[in-house]
């Protein structure tokens, strides 16, 4: 809070070590994160980039002393919480797309199911048609014989 209400500016020597840190540690770390942020998702990595980015003309602006440590000190907290709003909602919009990705592939599941066992059943109706057909189709033998006055008959 004490620098949120800091109405002064840098000196030659406070810029020129921001600078500095800025070059040599912070440009690289946040680099590092952005990477990060992209391996898990793009869409994070989106959000950082573009809040550095305004960081980074903040930052500018303090350095010129164009903005107090007071006005920097807001515009980061400013900042900083949109990043988080962002990143929530990029988080619950993979969420949903994950949901709705799942709920597809469930559907596709249960459609090539019900496709597999009504293609299973016709196997089995053109199977049975074709045992019928044969049944049908093939010679009957019939041997018969006689036992004595009495006429014996076998068909098959």
């Amino acid at each position: 809070m004490a620098l949120q209400t800091d109405a002064t500016t840098p000196t030659k020597e406070q810029s020129a070590l921001l600078l500095a840190y800025h070059r040599d540690q912070l440009s690289p770390c946040r680099k590092v994160t952005v990477e990060g942020y992209a391996a898990a998702h793009p869409a994070f990595a989106v959000v950082m980039a573009r809040t550095y980015a305004e960081s980074d003309a903040s930052f500018a602006q303090l350095v010129q002393a164009k903005i107090t440590w007071g006005q920097f000190a807001t515009d980061s907290q400013q900042r900083v919480q949109a990043a988080r709003g962002q990143i929530r909602q990029v988080q619950g919009q993979i969420q949903a797309t994950l949901t709705d990705s799942h709920r597809y592939e469930v559907q596709q599941r249960q459609a090539a199911a019900a496709a597999f066992s009504q293609w299973a059943y016709q196997q089995q109706v053109l199977l049975q048609n074709q045992q019928m057909i044969n049944a049908m189709g093939q010679p009957r033998m019939t041997n018969c014989q006689y036992v004595g006055t009495m006429l014996n008959c076998t068909s098959f």
